[in-house]
This record gives C-alpha cells, sequence and structure tokens, in this order.
C-alpha cells in the first residue's frame, strides 16, 4: 500500500502525526503501538499538499485523544562458552492529552568484553600466548541513548515540535 501507481519511482513514505510533518522517525520510533487509534495511508496527490514529490504516499498516524504510558523493558545475553555477558534496560513514559505529547525514552546496554585467555585461543606453538588475559576477542562496550520529544499545537496545521536525543557510546579492547 506504500508503493507508487505512479511509476516514477518509490520515494519512501511522508509520516504524519495527527495531520502534522513530524521533525524526523526520532518522533515515531518509540511511540507504544498501544498509543495509535489508527493509520490512515492517503493517496499520493496529499503528498504535494505538504511540499513533497507526487510520486509518495502519505501515512498519517493517528494518536488516541487521552494517553499516558510507563513502559520498561529488561533483557539479559550470555554465551554457553566463557565469558561474553550482556544486558539491557529501556524504560519510556508517554503523556498525549489532544495534540500536546510529551516522551521521554531511556535505553541503556552493556556488554561485557571477552579474552582469549577466556576461550583458550592457542598461538602458533599450540599452546595459549603469554600475553592471553590482555588480548581482546570481542570488546567491551556500554551504550546510553536518550531521546526526548514535546509537540505542542501552534495553530491550524502547524505546531512546534523538539525532538533531543543523546547518545554515549564507549567501547574499550585491549591488544
Amino acid at each position: 500500500q506504500l508503493g507508487s501507481n505512479r511509476g516514477r519511482g518509490s520515494g519512501r513514505p511522508i509520516v504524519l502525526i495527527n495531520g502534522v510533518r513530524t521533525s524526523g522517525f526520532g518522533e515515531v520510533r518509540d511511540l507504544p503501538t498501544e498509543a495509535i487509534l489508527r493509520t490512515d495511508i492517503l493517496p499520493e496527490e496529499v503528498a504535494l499538499k505538504y511540499g513533497y514529490r507526487a510520486d509518495q504516499r502519505v501515512v498519517n498516524i493517528v494518536l488516541r485523544p487521552r494517553f499516558r504510558a510507563y513502559t520498561g523493558e529488561f533483557g539479559a545475553r550470555g554465551s554457553t562458552d566463557g565469558g561474553r555477558e550482556g544486558a539491557d534496560l529501556n524504560g519510556g513514559w508517554l503523556r498525549i492529552q489532544r495534540d500536546d505529547r510529551l516522551q521521554i525514552d531511556l535505553k541503556a546496554r552493556r556488554d561485557e568484553g571477552l579474552l582469549e585467555s577466556e576461550r583458550n585461543i592457542v598461538g602458533a606453538s599450540g599452546t595459549p600466548n603469554a600475553d592471553a588475559s590482555f588480548r581482546s576477542l570481542s570488546q567491551t562496550s556500554e551504550q546510553l541513548t536518550a531521546n526526548v520529544v514535546l509537540a505542542n499545537p501552534l495553530g491550524e496545521g502547524f505546531a512546534l515540535t523538539v525532538n533531543a536525543s543523546l547518545d554515549d557510546l564507549q567501547r574499550d579492547s585491549l591488544l
């Protein structure tokens, strides 16, 4: 349903929220499905109204008029043979009051490193390397991502949207 009927290529669909252009994918990405009332796929001609090419489809996501949600998720990973554990922690808060929307999403991820000594890697001589405790097979990484969306209507077809995000990634490996 999102493909073009005009044969001029298939441009990416334009995404609207309650009939207003979005500031980007970050504004839609973390919306819980429970907050969506319906999704309308509009004709290609509607794209011209929003300043896009006529061969692009318009997807209008209609949100519930009042909605509040707190979400959380935790996940853990581990290997079956020596080292390499990890964990994910995700949390979010969303408040919708008619066209006013405030959304905060936080994601944290940690993956332990994996050393040659934890997998008994042997060198060319057939014995473990003396520095195997100081050589990484896989790096240690920590990642924190935060995304905040504040959307308020200004008038007919206009809205003020602030979409702020922070990404922090740290990786350590030994050689």
